[in-house]
């Protein structure tokens, strides 16, 4: 039989999961809000350098954040089922605690950077703002960034 393993949540998990679903609320109440002055046409698509390449209905405005729950739920089931993670060292009884907490803590910022980032788009998007030059690979190095950190800490563990 499988061992079930629980990490508890800290209250760092806890604040990043409140940050993650009050910039989920704040972009369907930032639709809401300005719905009225919104364009029937907006940005549909940016690409890598932050320009428009695809016009769209204001419609789409909400799949930003519809999407961006339902990333944020896979993502926070992911997080409750430490079983399923793969971290890349093997799992002895003296570094158990700490490579799952790492990986954990792993999970939860790249939770926070993912909303964090559809959030900042979907603003942008509701403004009619261009992104930010640097927008795509600020993004990329903040998730591999921290995916490197904590791989780093986690490699570093004692077996």
């Amino acid at each position: 039989m499988k061992e079930i393993i629980t990490v508890p949540d800290t209250r760092f998990h806890k604040v990043i999961r409140l940050i993650s679903l009050l910039l989920i609320i704040g972009m369907f109440l930032n639709i809401i809000l300005f719905w009225r002055t919104i364009p029937n046409q907006i940005p549909g698509h940016y690409n890598g350098a932050g320009e428009v390449d695809r016009w769209g209905s204001k419609g789409e405005l909400f799949l930003i954040p519809i999407l961006t729950f339902l990333m944020f739920l896979g993502i926070s089931v992911l997080e409750k089922h430490p079983s399923m993670w793969n971290t890349g060292v093997a799992i002895t009884s003296r570094n158990k605690d700490r490579v799952y907490r790492y990986v954990k803590n792993m999970i939860a910022v790249l939770k926070l950077i993912m909303t964090g980032v559809f959030t900042y788009l979907s603003f942008c998007t509701v403004h009619l703002l261009p992104l930010y030059r640097h927008f795509t690979a600020l993004s990329l190095i903040a998730v591999f960034g921290s995916m490197a950190y904590y791989l780093i800490r986690i490699l570093r563990v004692p077996g």
